[in-house]
């Protein structure tokens, strides 16, 4: 479990920096310069890019990135007393943190949905028997009339 919760906000730019990148590497750049930032800011190898914050800066694709990011680091100490860990998570200033319990909720939810959906479409269908086209029966007769001669 977390001990220890040390939380920050950060305004990070990013449009003089990617101005010197390939426009196509924009994006990856940017997400490894928020990594740096935060590892020398808040003094912590393991830093974890939040889910909001990636799609945030991949919205526009590659190559079109924010100009600057508003952004929230939480560090959280993990461990016993011999042996400590520290981990910094990251994601966008507006968005809560979700548990992990939520997490695993919804992706059961999210697991069931299409089987209810398929259901209900085969519900929907009523079952009838297929109708031949008019070129099939005109191929019909045809046949027959050969046969009768």
């Amino acid at each position: 479990m977390a001990e220890k919760k040390l939380e920050r906000e950060y305004t990070i730019p990013l449009r003089q920096k990617l101005a010197k990148t390939t426009r196509w590497k924009r994006a990856k750049k940017s997400i490894s310069r928020i990594r740096n930032l935060m590892k020398r800011h808040m003094k912590v190898e393991d830093v974890k890019i939040g889910r909001e914050l990636n799609e945030h800066i991949w919205a526009r694709g590659g190559k079109i990135v924010p100009s600057k990011v508003k952004i929230r680091a939480v560090k959280e100490t993990i461990g016993d007393k011999d042996e400590k860990k520290d981990i910094l998570k990251v994601n966008l200033a507006g968005v809560k943190p979700e548990a992990e319990d939520s997490k695993k909720a919804k992706s059961k939810e999210a697991k069931k949905e299409p089987e209810t959906k398929d259901e209900t479409k085969k519900e929907a269908k009523p079952k009838t028997k297929k109708e031949p086209l008019k070129s099939e029966e005109k191929v019909e007769e045809a046949s027959s009339d050969k046969k009768g001669e």
